[in-house]
């Protein structure tokens, strides 16, 4: 999963957005599906998946049911 410096880095290189949408399919089962990510008090929030950082350079992105069944470990 990615931390706290890499979603600022990404919302950093997308000033005076949000929220950011990212489409695509899921890693694990393919679904097509959009991760919505906000800032919040705390971080960051996600909604409809999350985005996993699948080397320094590429990002994927699970769906929930995905990401439930096969928790990411830190």
């Amino acid at each position: 999963m990615l931390n706290v410096e890499n979603l600022t880095e990404i919302f950093e290189a997308h000033p005076g957005e949000t929220t950011l949408n990212i489409q695509g399919k899921c890693i694990a089962c393919g679904r097509d599906l959009t991760v919505e990510i906000r800032p919040t008090a705390d971080g960051f929030g996600f909604n409809g998946g999350m985005l996993l950082d699948k080397d320094r350079q590429n990002y994927v992105i699970s769906c929930v049911e995905c990401t439930l069944a096969a928790p990411v470990r830190q």
